[in-house]
This record gives C-alpha cells, structure tokens and sequence, in this order.
C-alpha cells in the first residue's frame, strides 16, 4: 500500500461507521480522493467532513452499486461494510444477505476496474471464536455466530475471486 495517498482514488463502503469514519479522516490527511458509500443519509461520523469527500448513498448488497463503484474509478477499495447485530434468527437472514452479497457486488466491481491496486476486506477475529489460544493465522477457525460464519464465507468467496481474476486481495480479520 502507498505510504501517502495524497491524490490516490480510494472508496470505503461503510465509510460512516467506526472504524470506516476513523480511516475516511485519516486518508483524507494523507491527500486522499475519497468516495464514501454510506447506508444512511444521518453521517453521524462524517458530519464535519461530509464537504470534502464524495458521497454514494446505496446499500452494497443491492446490483446498482457495482456500476457506481465502477464510476469511482478507486485504486483502492476498503470493504468495511456490514451488519452486525445481535445473532438471532430474526437478524439471520438480512446479515447473511448484506454481508455476503454486499462482498460479492464489491468484487463483482473490482473486476472491472482496470487499475485497481488493492481490494482490502474487513473480516473479523470472531472466525477463531471459542479459540483460547493466541491467536495466528493458522489458528483453527471455528465462526459459531452469523455474522462471523457471513465473515468467513465472504473471506473463502474474496479467494476465488482473487485466484480466478488475479485481483489483488487482502483480508484484515479486525
């Protein structure tokens, strides 16, 4: 990754939630062209910089937000958004569907931008839950939750993706 982005394309999905707002500030101080993608039109996180970054209002699980990643033109893509609730059956579907689909029309984009550089996915330690050892990489995974089990799948998805499309991926797991 660029040490300074100063005058890099960058676009953050969930750009409005805590860690998302607090890198959005952070790139911007670095010289950044930010494009946000927000799910709400609140920016309780964004309020004092909302001027100086561009704004998508979209939800990343939904077809029509490929092509306005697309329009962004990003050299870098920070995937941060997803639904995180409480793990009920209630919840169930609509986080397995955001997180999982909002991952795959991400990458879907990716896809098609030619110079991107790198595609950075925000996945969770929650895929070592129950681990009571220090946690490696090679620490054996056990997601029990919904939203750890939507972490994980859309990790093993972004790996196709990168092996089949030569994308260029990297996975936090945060």
């Amino acid at each position: 990754m660029a040490k300074n982005f100063n005058r890099v394309n960058v676009l953050i999905t969930g750009a409005d939630g805590f860690i998302g707002s607090h890198l959005t500030k952070e790139l911007l101080n670095q010289g950044a062209n930010i494009t946000a993608i927000v799910h709400s039109e609140n920016l309780k996180n964004l309020k004092k910089i909302k001027d100086k970054i561009k704004i998508i209002y979209g939800d990343v699980k939904k077809n029509e937000i490929i092509d306005e990643i697309i329009k962004a033109n990003p050299d870098y893509i920070f995937h941060l958004a997803a639904i995180n609730k409480s793990d009920n059956y209630e919840n169930m579907k609509e986080i397995l569907e955001t997180n999982i689909m909002g991952v795959i029309n991400v990458v879907e984009s990716a896809i098609k931008i030619k110079n991107l550089k790198k595609l950075i996915f925000s996945s969770t330690y929650l895929v070592y839950e129950g681990s009571v050892e220090s946690l490696r990489e090679n620490t054996n995974l056990n997601p029990k939750s919904s939203y750890a089990i939507s972490k994980y799948a859309s990790e093993r998805i972004l790996q196709k993706y990168s092996t089949k499309y030569n994308i260029p991926i990297v996975i936090t797991r945060l």
